[in-house]
């Protein structure tokens, strides 16, 4: 909002009862409440809160529109490029964060973390004229964690914001701003909730009780109600409204303890319903995740509906038993019926139209200043400009440079396109230099269950398809959810889905190409309604626009797949030393990758981060050529154990086997499907296996390495020897962090 706008915020002000109530807060919110020192309850301490969250109370994230997400492109890319942000684009992000719209939740600089210190001292609610107007300011910055309780007319007044465009009603607002701008605005910068929340899928309990646990996911429905009940059957019992016209659906998954559970999920509305009953069994480590989805449409007058998960847990041979369920029921909402609706709308707008009549009486200041904009209004656009020039100069706002500035900035902004282009490239940042910086969380995975990204990732070395997910609340029926993906820069395809209520939706981007997808720079983003919600940047086969081959394709051409490839001696002096924080996918058993590992002969530690799906090889200098001595491997067993392999048949040792291999196996197993970390020692330390940092293999011996090239998985040209020879195929899954230490 320009400053020059300010003037008319109390426009709103007969329209918003709710005020700075200090509402005791739980320390689930970060707060570290004093007694005796009321603002405590809404202050928090500056100095240890932890501000880097964008869903907390007093600043919840509403997701940016397309010129928020145009402008926070640019600024990233400045960023970037180490060039200073002027001053009207300073503003611009300060007036972004007060609407709630710039994805960077604030901090207090040192100014505003002296004035929190101070109001966190004070041990009295009452506040004289300066005191009120910087606690308003505070909340305006989103500094306060304290989310407004809205009146009956304020929740009305956020319902019928919601609702979409509106039109000027006159001159005024055609060539200014609208009044339903200025209260949007001025209720999410009171820190009124505006905004549709995003969250991933609920789960009950929030531990798993006796091993069982359910994450679900409820659409199609309202919920205003629930209640948790503890016992031999712990029962979460929800109630809430249908959404007519749309479909009640019912998805997730269970987890089990014992010896396992009967599980029964179901939904039902009317005549119709959908039920599913099955047993899982307990087994594996982590009580073997089992997904369901259950769903029936919604009649348009459907009055009722039900829904639940339900668990019989088994847990000794005489029949322990223990039941978890998670169950609730529907009643119709009077909101769902259309002519209610709009009949709504037109009272509220009349009674607006009031509100503002009804203010400008002239024997009040604000009164004053109405009739002074009516008659602007009345003498044209002479009399109206130096009205708006007159209070621009009252404001302390005049045609400086940074108004100039700040006005073309809002020009090219909403116009786009060449106006756009041609700014940003006048203001040092041209369009074809992006920054690669991703919003709202959003993540990439070859495939997205339940709309989670399975192994999210931000590099592919090759793979035929990618999925992105999307989860979200309270979403308007009917809201179009759309996915736009990209290859530098060029759109590839656009799809759209239709939702509504609580659930989750996934976009994929399949190669028709038996190749897989094409190596390039890739971007996905996510819109609701036109508003971008999330945005993901990721490579497939190289790394970004950067000119050099990423480490992971040195030596490979794209960095999958099987094909020729030799051993060479030697340094590899193209390799870097230092540990790198990308993380590469693995995903099938001829996924291979040149590592960045310059060895010393004499002894070190190799370290790196690992998650795998199945079991192969890690690291391999020789795969089945004629090894040479100090030729070296890290393999993972199919039952999780690590072997560290040197071949040096001239030096015994008692791990020594008959073809001159050196092999520790670890008596401690990795877990699948879980990051750990692994390191693997020579030289001086001895041969040692290290898991999470404790060693669990130990050989008093020293052997040097060789200083051939280092290969993450199947070693290059493995493949050519055929199915007859005795093939290492690399291990399935995810390694990162990986370096040498002397």
């Amino acid at each position: 909002m320009r400053r020059d706008t300010r003037f008319v915020l109390w426009l709103c002000l007969a329209l918003v009862t709710a005020s700075y109530a200090l509402a005791q807060t739980d320390s689930g919110n970060g707060l570290t409440p004093v007694p005796g020192r009321p603002w405590t309850n809404i202050i928090p301490d500056p100095d240890t809160y932890d501000w880097g969250q964008t869903e907390r109370p007093g600043y919840r994230f509403r997701g940016m529109l397309t010129t928020h997400q145009r402008f926070y492109d640019y600024v990233q890319a400045k960023r970037a490029a180490g060039q200073e942000l002027s001053a009207a684009e300073n503003a611009t992000i300060r007036t972004l964060t007060m609407i709630r719209r710039w994805p960077e939740p604030p901090r207090p600089n040192e100014f505003w973390a002296a004035f929190m210190r101070y109001m966190r001292n004070l041990e009295t609610t009452e506040l004289n004229t300066a005191q009120s107007l910087m606690l308003g300011d505070l909340v305006f910055r989103g500094l306060v964690v304290f989310d407004a309780e809205p009146s009956e007319d304020v929740k009305h007044l956020v319902e019928y914001l919601k609702r979409g465009q509106f039109e000027p009603r006159n001159w005024f607002e055609r060539h200014f701003v609208q009044a339903e701008t200025w209260m949007n605005h001025y209720l999410a910068a009171n820190s009124y909730d505006m905004h549709t929340t995003v969250a991933p899928g609920n789960v009950f309990p929030g531990g798993p009780f006796n091993g069982m646990q359910i994450t679900y996911n409820l659409t199609g429905a309202t919920i205003t109600e629930k209640e948790d009940v503890d016992g031999f059957k712990t029962s979460r019992i929800m109630s809430g409204y249908l959404q007519r016209g749309g479909k009640l659906g019912l998805s997730g998954r269970v987890r089990v303890g014992g010896f396992g559970a009967d599980v029964t999920v179901f939904v039902s509305t009317g005549d119709k319903r959908d039920e599913k009953k099955f047993w899982v069994e307990n087994k594996g480590s982590s009580g073997n995740p089992t997904s369901f989805e259950v769903s029936v449409p919604i009649a348009k007058d459907a009055t009722n509906a039900i829904f639940g998960v339900r668990m019989d847990g088994s847990y000794s041979m005489g029949g322990g038993w223990r039941g978890l369920a998670v169950e609730g029921s529907l009643t119709a909402s009077p909101q769902d019926q259309a002519t209610d609706q709009a009949a709504a709308d037109d009272e509220w707008r009349r009674k607006v139209e009031e509100t503002l009549k009804a203010l400008g009486y002239e024997d009040t200041p604000e009164g004053r200043k109405v009739a002074e904009i009516r008659e602007a209004l009345k003498g044209g656009d002479a009399a109206w400009k130096a009205f708006v020039d007159r209070n621009l100069k009252e404001q302390g706002y005049s045609s400086d440079e940074v108004a100039q500035e700040y006005n073309g900035l809002k020009e090219a902004l909403e116009k786009g396109g060449k106006s756009w282009a041609d700014w940003s490239t006048a203001h040092g940042v041209p369009l074809d230099d992006p920054s690669k910086t991703d919003t709202g969380g959003l993540q990439v995975g070859t495939s997205a269950p339940n709309g989670q990204p399975a192994d999210p990732v931000d590099h592919f070395a090759q793979t035929p398809e990618v999925a992105a997910g999307y989860t979200f609340r309270g979403l308007p029926e009917g809201t179009n959810i759309v996915a736009t993906w990209t290859r530098d820069g060029e759109e590839l395809t656009k799809s759209e889905r239709q939702a509504g209520g609580d659930g989750w939706v996934s976009f994929t981007l399949k190669s028709g190409d038996a190749g897989g997808l094409k190596p390039g720079d890739y971007r996905v983003v996510l819109t609701t309604n036109g508003q971008t919600v999330g945005s993901k940047f990721f490579t497939i086969g190289r790394f970004g626009s950067i000119e050099e081959a990423p480490w992971w394709t040195k030596g490979k051409g794209n960095g999958s797949g099987s094909g020729g490839g030799s051993t060479t001696s030697g340094g590899a002096a193209d390799t870097p030393t230092a540990a790198s924080p990308e993380t590469l996918a693995l995903d099938n058993k001829s996924s291979s990758a040149r590592a960045p590992l310059t060895v010393d002969p004499q002894g070190g530690k190799i370290a790196f981060q690992i998650n795998y799906r199945q079991g192969g090889v890690v690291l391999d200098t020789v795969g089945i050529n004629r090894a040479d001595p100090g030729d070296f491997a890290v393999d993972i067993s199919p039952d999780g154990t690590v072997a560290w392999k040197i071949f040096h048949p001239n030096i015994p040792g008692p791990m020594r086997n008959a073809h001159g291999w050196h092999v520790l196996v670890s008596d401690t197993k990795l877990q699948p499907g879980k990051w750990q970390t692994v390191s693997v020692t020579t030289g001086a330390r001895g041969m040692n296996i290290l898991i999470g940092g404790n060693v669990v293999a130990k050989c008093d011996i020293a052997l040097p390495l060789t200083t051939n090239p280092v290969y993450i998985g199947d070693f290059p040209g493995d493949d050519q020897w055929g199915e007859g020879y005795n093939i290492h195929p690399a291990f399935i899954g995810q390694i990162k962090g990986l370096t040498w230490l002397p």
